[in-house]
């Protein structure tokens, strides 16, 4: 089916047409109900499989879906969206929350919204492109000149978005997380940290 620009449907696991998809690590914050409105619930459900609006969702959302775009594929896994969250009595929940681990482990990437406060404050807006080049010289080697000083710690592990107790998990479990901080972008896997400003910090 093709949808106009601007215009995402709800995918079933099962209809993907490949395995690869990023999932979305954030904070819900504490939102009115009016604010969420943007949740997947019983009666919307069917209509989002035939597509929605992107201005439809919030802001960390939104800025989700671009990242996805920029990466270049096709599938977004967001909690509140894949998972009804009203009107079904918890069903689907109940039956999700048991897939978690799954769902951050078997992800291509995990997208951290570590600047976004809640789902509609976003995090492409708060953040700040690095500035930075290598330099090479016969005598003294290659080093870096950068506009920013990493700080993992105060900007990744005491955020507050790792306050909450999910995203413990998900950060465990994800093989490569891209967190997106107020200060600069930082890329996380098994080996080490590499931030925005060339800097790489050994696990």
């Amino acid at each position: 089916m093709n949808f106009a620009p601007g215009w995402i449907p709800l995918v079933h696991a099962a209809e993907r047409t490949t395995d690869d998809y990023i999932a979305l690590s954030h904070r819900w914050g504490n939102l009115s109900e009016a604010q969420k409105t943007f949740r997947t619930s019983q009666s919307n459900f069917s209509s989002r499989q035939y597509g929605f609006h992107v201005s439809e969702l919030p802001k960390t959302f939104q800025d989700a879906v671009k990242v996805v775009r920029a990466i270049g594929l096709r599938y977004l896994w967001i909690d509140s969206l894949y998972i009804v969250q009203t009107g079904d009595g918890g069903i689907d929940w109940r039956h999700e929350v048991t897939k978690m681990q799954d769902v951050f482990s078997e992800a291509y990437c995990v997208i951290a919204a570590t600047a976004a406060s809640d789902s509609h404050s976003g995090f492409l807006d708060n953040y700040t492109r690095v500035e930075s080049f290598r330099i090479c010289g016969a005598s003294y080697g290659e080093f870096c000149i950068s506009s920013d000083v990493d700080n993992y710690d105060e900007d990744v592990s005491n955020a507050t978005i790792n306050t909450r107790a999910w995203v413990m998990q998900e950060s465990v479990l994800a093989r490569r997380t891209i967190h997106f901080t107020s200060n600069q972008m930082y890329w996380e896997c098994g080996k080490a940290v590499y931030c925005e400003n060339l800097t790489r910090l050994k696990r």
